[in-house]
């Protein structure tokens, strides 16, 4: 199952979408909101913001207590942000 993308909204953003293996849980307009819901969600004192980044960037999937959470975002976001275009 290919998992959805979010749309990119501006410029300036990086759309997240959190998924619980195949279940969709939240999208987030940005990277930062995404890390501050995935804090509070897994009850963590700590924001996953690298975490998120290698989801986004080369689909890395997040192992936390035996549940896995992967990240998509807008290509496009993406190829502005780590790619230099």
């Amino acid at each position: 199952m290919e998992r959805r993308l979010p749309k990119l909204k501006n410029n300036i953003d990086i759309p997240v979408i959190i998924f619980e293996g195949e279940k969709e849980l939240k999208e987030c307009d940005t990277v930062k909101e995404a890390a501050y819901w995935l804090r509070d969600h897994i009850g963590h004192k700590f924001l996953r913001f690298k975490v998120i980044s290698e989801g986004i960037r080369h689909g890395n999937p997040y192992d936390y207590n035996g549940v896995t959470y992967y990240f998509t975002s807008d290509p496009e976001a993406v190829k502005r942000r780590w790619d230099g275009e």
